[in-house]
């Protein structure tokens, strides 16, 4: 009876003690502060650890408060830019069109002739002239290492350069078959250049083909990944709402990093840095977003520097000069991402972008798309200010004009 009895008060103790650590994992699951650093770096791996500290409720990432799940979930978004990043670098012969000061990125960072510490990330230059040739070859490289290099096709949706890096990306890696879906009220300009790389593929082997079908994105979206769904060796391509799709953009922030490095050395006087980048489905905002707030604690020389991330929306979608950037919301994650990653939203116009398209070109002899010249808009209307303590980069995200 005696040890029943001590076994039965043993229990309770366990009991209680098993309720008070719920309570102390359900609080921290609520939210708690968390300041995560690197632990090692091992040259062989190339894999970062990190160590958490936490504290009543809060998660602290960069200047931002987020959940334990989004935090555990930026963390792993960046493990795989690191890697997608690794991708970009294998195929740097079949991405980059120009040489760049680091020689470690895909496109420049180029200085503005004409406006004192704004700079320009070219993604436009670019073999498809659009930074989506990313997201699309690190989704299809990891599709293909995952089935073993087996016979499968992919198939995508897109407005036009998501079509254009889906169609390279399948020249780069020798794919079987690649379907590509585009709305009917894609431009012209588009449409007869995705026509032509069709038909380039096709003469070197590759089943390709173009179909035009759907009012809008949505509708042509449905369509392609009906034909995934119906087909178990044909893969889908998303244009910004996988975690995959997202990592392939972010290395655009890697490279940013790096090239800050080169600009601080130039400018010691920065102390801030604005990062404008459009949003559309919020893949390229989230991507730079969490490859520069997630990776400047490893650049021990812009550890003073406040870093700030700006997204740039459309008015309306009838826009005449941002289809690029012509969806309804953003991926549902990506919304996840911006609401506590990006420090500010700008409403651009048409006649922001068309005053900005001609600036660009008169100041850099570049012709970019409405939504790459809407990140300068910024500047012109004075909401962002550079100054000699303050650097501003427009990400450039498309030439196809």
């Amino acid at each position: 009876m005696k040890g029943h009895k001590q076994n039965m008060q043993q229990h309770q103790v366990n009991n209680l003690k098993n309720k008070k650590r719920n309570e102390k994992l359900a609080q921290l699951n609520k939210l708690t502060e968390v300041y995560f650093e690197r632990e090692s770096l091992m040259d062989s791996e190339k894999k970062y650890s990190c160590t958490t500290f936490t504290k009543f409720g809060k998660i602290k990432l960069a200047q931002n408060t987020v959940s334990l799940s989004l935090f555990k979930q930026i963390n792993d978004l960046y493990l795989s830019v690191l890697e997608a990043k690794k991708v970009m670098l294998q195929y740097k012969s079949e991405l980059a069109t120009v040489e760049t000061v680091d020689n470690n990125s895909i496109t420049p960072l180029a200085e503005s002739k004409n406006l004192p510490m704004v700079f320009y990330k070219r993604e436009d230059l670019t073999t498809i002239k659009a930074y989506k040739i990313r997201g699309a070859l690190y989704q299809m490289k990891k599709f293909i290492d995952k089935y073993h290099n087996a016979d499968i096709s992919f198939v995508a949706a897109s407005t036009g350069n998501h079509a254009l890096g889906v169609l390279k990306a399948a020249e780069i890696l020798n794919v079987s078959g690649v379907t590509i879906f585009v709305p009917e009220n894609v431009t012209d300009f588009k449409k007869h250049k995705l026509e032509k790389r069709v038909f380039e593929l096709s003469k070197k082997g590759i089943k390709a083909k173009l179909i035009v079908k759907g009012k809008c994105f949505e509708e042509t979206n449905a369509l392609a990944k009906d034909v995934s769904t119906n087909n178990k060796h044909c893969f889908y391509v998303d244009p910004y709402n996988t975690h995959n799709a997202v990592a392939g953009q972010g290395t655009i922030g890697l490279e940013l990093l790096s090239q800050l490095n080169t600009i601080k050395a130039k400018h010691p006087d920065i102390n801030k840095v604005s990062v404008i980048s459009p949003i559309g489905g919020g893949g390229l905002i989230s991507g730079i977003a969490c490859a520069l707030k997630t990776g400047i604690k490893y650049y021990p020389k812009l550890k003073d520097i406040t870093l700030n991330v700006i997204g740039v929306r459309l008015k309306d979608l009838t826009s005449k000069y941002g289809d690029a950037i012509k969806v309804k919301v953003a991926g549902k994650n990506n919304q996840e991402y911006i609401n506590k990653l990006v420090d500010k939203q700008v409403i651009i116009n048409d006649d922001d972008m068309k005053k900005c398209m001609d600036y660009i070109y008169e100041d850099i002899d570049a012709h970019v798309e409405g939504a790459s010249s809407g990140t300068l808009a910024s500047v012109m209307n004075s909401i962002v200010t550079p100054s000699k303590a303050h650097a501003v980069i427009c990400v450039l995200s498309g030439g196809n004009v």
